[in-house]
């Protein structure tokens, strides 16, 4: 976290990039960012983790994505969101389709990963995608 630039969290350069504390309880649970914004095609590449064990299969991290993708959508007005995920992550993957994301494919051996090279899921919403899920809530 000491290389992380200040703009990370606190947000005066939101297009290069911005993290959020996941919360619960007042304590922190995980963590949501953006990467640097492509303000031509209008996206840009999302991360999320929930590191305390306990939180997770709650719907906490389908909540912070779908909050995180309103104000991606409604206030950058961005067009398009990607997230990727290692193949063997079946809760990941569930938790993204569950907000929205569709898969678009499969990444062949495209980490390192515990001595291995592993597949991984690439997904994404659309902005039209998200506003109307937003209308069915």
């Amino acid at each position: 976290m000491e290389d992380w630039k200040p703009y990370y969290f606190d947000g005066t350069q939101p297009e290069m990039g911005r993290c959020f504390i996941i919360e619960a309880d007042a304590s922190p649970m995980g963590m949501i960012a953006c990467n640097e914004i492509d303000r031509v095609a209008r996206k840009v590449e999302i991360d999320i983790l929930i590191g305390e064990g306990r939180y997770r299969n709650h719907g906490y991290g389908t909540d912070a994505i779908q909050a995180f993708l309103g104000y991606l959508f409604n206030e950058l007005h961005l067009h398009r969101v990607e997230i990727g995920a290692y193949i063997h992550n079946l809760r990941a993957i569930c938790a993204y389709e569950k907000a929205g994301f569709v898969r678009e494919g499969v990444l062949r051996e495209a980490e390192w990963v515990e001595g291995r090279f592993v597949d991984c899921v690439v997904m994404s919403i659309l902005e039209d995608e998200f506003q109307a899920q937003e209308c069915l809530i």
